[in-house]
C-alpha cells in the first residue's frame, strides 16, 4: 500500500495497518510507526505486507523508491557534460609555443638547448635523453624533479647545467639545458626533453645539436701559369673562430707522403722556408661581419719543378679545430710551342724516310753483286 507524505513538515509519523493473516508474527512484534526525515526527492513510501519482520529489523520493512523529476535529470546531464568539457580542456592545456628543430654550434663552446611551453599544469619532473639518427635507442642525459632538483647522468661527456623557470604572470614554462664544454661525441645527436605532470600523460620534444665545421667558400681546383711567371693561391673560409696558425707546403702529385714546407704564419708574422726565400708573399685578411678569412699565397718566378704539385693550406683555428685545403699548379702551354713541336716531329719523319730508302738501295746492290 502507498502512504502519502505531508509536504509541509520535515518529520512525518506514519501509522501502517498490517493484516495479520498475511504473516505469522503478532501485531506487537511488528513496527507500527516509522519516523523518517522528509526528502523532497521521495514522493511516497511503499510497504510490502508480505515481508513482516520483527521491530528490531524494521529497516527492511519498507522499500523506499526515489522519484526523479525533469529538473534532476537536467542537472545530471549538465554535470556530466561539464566534467567532459573539463577533461577535454585538461588535454588541450599544453602546447609548445617556441621550439626549434636544430641548434648549430662548435666543439668546446657552451651551447644551450631551450624548450618553451605553455601549460596550466604543474611540471612534476623532467627527463632528458639523446639518440642518434641511425639508432632510436635513447641514452640517459639527466633527470629533474621538484623535490631532488637536477641530476646529470654520470656517464655524460660534458658538464650540464639546467634552468627551469616559469615566466612572471603567465603559464609559460622555460626549460634551458646548457652543455658547458661539448666535444665531438656530443654533436649530431637528438636531445629529447620529456615533461611529466604527475600522471600518465607527458609531453616531449627533440632538438638536434649539429656541429659546425669550417666552410671553405673559395678555393680553386687548380692554378695555371708558365715558367718564369708568378702564381697566386687563394683560400677563403668561414668559421666563428679565426686562425691561430697557417701552415703552407708543397706536395708532388704522385708522391703524397713527401711534402716540402713553404712557410707558416703565426702571431701575425709569416716565416718563409729557406728553399723559397724571396719567392713567397703571404697575406691574411679578416672580415669580421661574417667570420670570414681570406688567405693569399703568391709564389714568384715559377720553375719547372714547381708544376704538377699540390699547394696545401692547413689551418689551426682558435678553438683547436684543424682543416686543410689544397690547389694544383698546372703549367700552361702556349699554342706556338705546340706547333713548333709538331713541325720538328714532321721534319724528323721526313728526314728519316730518305735515309731508309738509301740504305735499302745499297743493301739491294750488295746482294746482287754477291749473287
Amino acid at each position: 500500500m502507498a502512504v502519502p507524505i505531508d509536504e509541509g513538515s520535515d518529520h512525518v509519523e506514519t501509522s501502517v495497518h498490517i493484516d495479520k493473516k498475511a504473516g505469522t508474527h503478532s501485531q506487537d512484534q511488528i513496527m507500527k510507526c516509522v519516523n523518517y526525515r522528509k526528502d523532497p526527492k521521495l514522493s511516497r513510501i511503499r510497504a510490502n505486507p508480505t515481508d513482516y519482520l520483527p521491530q528490531s529489523r524494521y529497516n527492511r520493512f519498507f522499500n523506499i523508491y526515489p522519484k526523479l523529476n525533469f529538473k534532476t535529470c537536467l542537472w545530471v546531464c549538465l554535470v556530466l557534460a561539464l566534467r567532459g568539457s573539463l577533461a577535454t580542456a585538461s588535454e588541450l592545456s599544453f602546447q609548445w609555443i617556441h621550439s626549434t628543430d636544430s641548434v648549430t654550434s662548435t666543439p668546446r663552446r657552451p651551447v644551450t638547448l631551450e624548450w618553451i611551453s605553455e601549460t596550466n599544469q604543474n611540471v612534476e619532473s623532467l627527463r632528458f635523453t639523446r639518440y642518434g639518427k641511425r639508432s632510436s635507442t635513447k641514452v640517459p642525459v639527466g633527470e629533474w624533479t621538484t623535490k631532488s632538483g637536477f641530476t646529470p647522468d654520470p656517464f655524460m661527456s660534458t658538464i650540464l647545467r639546467l634552468k627551469v623557470e616559469q615566466l612572471p604572470n603567465s603559464t609559460v614554462v622555460k626549460v634551458s639545458l646548457t652543455l658547458v664544454d661539448p666535444i665531438y661525441t656530443d654533436f649530431d645527436l637528438y636531445y629529447n626533453c620529456d615533461l611529466s605532470f604527475g600522471h600518465e600523460e607527458s609531453k616531449n620534444n627533440s632538438i638536434k645539436l649539429i656541429m659546425q665545421i669550417p666552410k671553405w667558400t673559395h678555393s680553386g681546383n687548380d692554378v695555371k701559369a708558365q715558367v718564369g711567371q708568378d702564381a697566386e693561391f687563394l683560400w677563403k673560409y668561414t668559421y666563428p673562430f679565426g686562425s691561430a696558425a697557417v701552415i703552407t707546403s708543397k706536395q708532388v702529385l704522385n708522391n703524397t707522403e713527401d711534402s716540402v714546407e713553404i712557410g707558416y704564419w703565426y702571431g701575425g708574422w709569416f716565416t718563409t722556408a729557406d728553399k723559397f726565400m724571396n719567392r713567397v708573399t703571404f697575406s691574411l685578411t679578416t672580415q669580421h661581419n661574417d667570420d670570414t678569412e681570406i688567405i693569399s699565397l703568391k709564389l714568384k718566378d715559377l720553375r719547372t719543378e714547381d708544376f704538377g704539385c699540390y699547394y696545401i693550406c692547413r689551418l689551426v683555428l682558435g678553438d683547436g679545430e684543424q682543416t686543410t685545403n689544397k690547389t694544383i699548379l698546372i703549367e700552361r702551354v702556349l699554342p706556338n710551342t705546340r706547333s713548333a713541336d709538331e713541325s720538328s716531329t714532321s721534319s724528323s719523319c721526313s728526314t728519316t724516310l730518305p735515309v731508309a730508302v738509301v740504305v735499302a738501295s745499297i743493301m739491294f746492290h750488295l746482294i746482287k753483286l754477291w749473287l
